[in-house]
Formats: C-alpha cells, structure tokens, sequence
C-alpha cells in the first residue's frame, strides 16, 4: 500500500506565513496617505519574505511600495519596487496596476526636475486600455502639470480642456473645479484677466455647489489676485471676508502666505505705504512657501507692486540617468 501526500502540503505550510504578509500589507495600505512612514517601515520590515505570496500579490505589495515611495521622495526604494514589478510576469495582465506604476513614476520624475520622462510615463499611462474616467482624466491633469513646467501652455491647455470635456460628461464636479482653476491659473500667467476671472468664478462655483472647502478657498485667492491686479474693489470686498477666514482655518501655511500678500498689495494700492517690518514679512513668507508655481506667481504678479526686491526659483531640467531608463525608452506591453 503506498501512502498518497496531498501536494498542497508545502502551501499549507506557507500558509500562516501568507496570511500574516496579506494582513501586514492591508494594514499597510491603510496608512499610505495618513502615515507613510510607519507604512513605509511595515512593508519594508517583512520585504524578503513576499517570495511565499503570488505575483499578483507582490505586484500589491510592491504597489503600495511605490505609493509610499512617492510620498516620501524614496527613490531609491521606488526603483526597486518598479524593476520589480516591471519583471513580474503577472503585470501583463493587471493594466491597472500598469496604468498606476507609470502615474506614480511620472509623479516623481516631475519632482525632481525630469520634465521630458514624466510627459512620456504619462503617456505611456494614457496609452493603456483604460475603463476608469476617473483615472484617465486624473492622468491628463497630471501630464498638463508637467507640460505647464516647461512652459508648453499652449499643449497643457489643449489637454486641460480635451479633460474638462470628459469630466463634464461624466458629473466629476471635483475634476471639473481643478480644470478651470489650472485653466485660470494659466491666463494669469499670460495676462489674460479676463479669461483667468471666467475660469476661476467657474471652478469657484462648481466648489461651492459641492461644499469643496479646498477648491473654494484656492479659486477664492487666484480671484483676490485679480481683484488686485484689476483694481476691482468690488470684487475684492465681495471675496475678502469668507475668503480669509476659510483659508485662516486650514492648515495650508503656503495659502496663509498667499492671502498675506494679497492683504499687503491692497494695502499699497489703497495709498498706505508698508513698514520696514511689513517688507520684512512679505521676503519671510515668500521664502516659506512650498509651491513652486505660487512663489514665482507672486514674484511675477505682486513684487514690484510692493517694491520687493526678489527673484523668482528656477527649477532644473535635467534627464534621468538612473535603473530605470531603459523603460522610460519604450512602453512596455
């Protein structure tokens, strides 16, 4: 009599081992945006034993890498992660997975000033069979960013207004409100107040009809900008008050700098002179905010209003030399 030894003996035995890696990697899913750090060191902490789970669950566990990569500026890890994923067979068949590997990658290399790399990542996501409208739209946005950077505005536009379309069509209201305010922003750059006014009284309102407090208080100070440019008292009173006191509430310091200065060029286009210690705080500020586009946006608009002697931050282009350039170079599947 021969005994018969199930061959799913070894997978049982694995089986605590992939059931404690699937609960590490939910948890870890669960902190990406509130902690990424501690998400960072769970999935780091049990990397080396992922070989027990399925390709598609590396390609899970490597996606979370990469979305926590790109929140902390890991790029080192995030290189990594995307050979890894490039070289999982599995991935031919989760186009999702593809689509938001090539968006996380053209996220980072806009950051750190590969401008060219992140036009063709997102492109090579748009060039997928995508079904969410939700992501292709968010994708479009994303490549009209990085084509602003470089100051394609005429392509960025084209884009801008080919999602605008889609968004409309599909109700997005909260992709519709960033349109017309990048849209906006756009024309402010070109002097086009007219234009920039419609579009930002547009994403204004779209904001306020679904109570999108963030989207409300940005459309809110771009058209205190142009109050101030245009000199359209009526419209700067109009805003002022339920705008300062929503973007006083947030904790967005770079907003707080922004109103700060809007504040001051009101005060010098209503004859009264600013303070030593005044200019002082407008140079402090200035140098406090993140936003590359809204520092220079300010240097750009406000500075020589306020006699504020400052330039604006130039961001470097440069070509990325780094592991994974042989996949930037074509579009993989």
């Amino acid at each position: 009599m021969f005994l018969v030894v199930p061959l799913k003996a070894e997978i049982t035995e694995d089986a605590p081992m992939v059931k404690a890696l699937l609960s590490t990697l939910a948890e870890a899913e669960g902190y990406i945006r509130v902690k990424p750090t501690l998400a960072s060191s769970l999935l780091k902490g049990q990397q080396a034993q992922i070989k027990s789970l399925t390709n598609k669950e590396q390609l899970r566990w490597h996606q979370a890498l990469i979305r926590v990569s790109v929140a902390l500026n890991d790029t080192a890890q995030l290189e990594k992660s995307a050979i890894a994923m490039f070289s999982n067979s599995a991935l031919k068949n989760e186009q999702d997975k593809l689509i938001s590997l090539y968006s996380g990658l053209g996220i980072t290399m806009r950051r750190f000033g590969h401008f060219s790399e992140s036009i063709s990542l997102f492109d090579c996501a748009l060039n997928q069979p995508i079904t969410d409208h939700r992501q292709q739209v968010s994708l479009m946005l994303s490549k009209g960013i990085s084509l602003r950077h470089i100051y394609k505005l005429g392509d960025a536009k084209d884009i801008y207004l080919q999602a605008l379309a889609i968004a409309e069509q599909q109700r997005e209201d909260d992709f519709i409100s960033a349109i017309h305010n990048a849209l906006g922003i756009m024309a402010l750059y070109e002097n086009d107040y007219s234009y920039a006014k419609q579009q930002l009284l547009l994403a204004m309102q779209v904001s306020q009809r679904n109570a999108r407090r963030s989207g409300h208080i940005i459309s809110g100070l771009n058209l205190l900008l142009i109050a101030i440019l245009e000199n359209d008292l009526m419209l700067y009173h109009r805003l002022h008050s339920p705008i300062s006191k929503l973007t006083l509430a947030t904790q967005n310091l770079d907003r707080h700098h922004y109103l700060f200065w809007i504040e001051k060029a009101y005060q010098v286009n209503s004859n009264k002179a600013l303070s030593l210690s005044e200019e002082q705080e407008l140079l402090h500020r200035l140098g406090k905010i993140k936003d590359f586009t809204l520092h220079n946006l300010l240097v750009q608009k406000l500075a020589k209003m306020l006699d504020i002697k400052t330039l604006p931050r130039e961001r470097e282009h440069s070509e990325y030399q780094g592991k994974l350039l042989k996949y930037f170079q074509q579009c993989l599947w």
